[in-house]
Formats: structure tokens, C-alpha cells, sequence
């Protein structure tokens, strides 16, 4: 049971989690998408598209420093 990285910017849970011992889900809206050793890296931010998509489906959420927290609660 843990978090599995396979591949860059992937992440995968692997073994049962309770989402009781979550808290919430924490998303960085900003990808930086590396181009090479003397061009600066490109930066997307996707802060727009996932905060209409939260809202859309009528779901909580903050921004906290720049992340898109969605907190889990009543999960039983």
C-alpha cells in the first residue's frame, strides 16, 4: 500500500485508502513544461478551467497559496 510514481507528473495510489483519513485534495493548477536547456520552461495555468469545472459540478473548493483545495468531508 502507497503512492506509485510510474511516470513523471503521474501519481497512483496503489492498496486500499479509506477516504475517512483523507482530508481533502490538494491541485496545482501551474505546469511548467520543459523545453529545453536554453529555452525557459513554457508555463500553463489552469487555474481558469478547473475552478469552472468545480463549479460546475457544484463542488467545495479554496485557493490556498496558489493550490485548488477540495475538501472531503461527510465521506461515510
Amino acid at each position: 500500500m502507497g503512492i506509485v510514481l510510474p511516470v513523471k507528473e503521474y501519481i497512483e495510489l496503489s492498496g486500499p485508502w479509506s477516504f475517512r483519513k483523507v482530508e481533502w485534495l490538494e491541485v496545482n493548477p501551474i505546469v511548467m513544461e520543459y523545453i529545453g536547456r536554453l529555452v525557459k520552461p513554457k508555463r500553463h495555468d489552469y487555474l481558469n478551467n478547473i475552478t469552472a469545472l468545480l463549479q460546475s459540478e457544484k463542488i467545495p473548493y479554496s485557493i490556498i497559496e496558489g493550490m485548488v483545495r477540495v475538501p472531503f468531508e461527510d465521506f461515510e
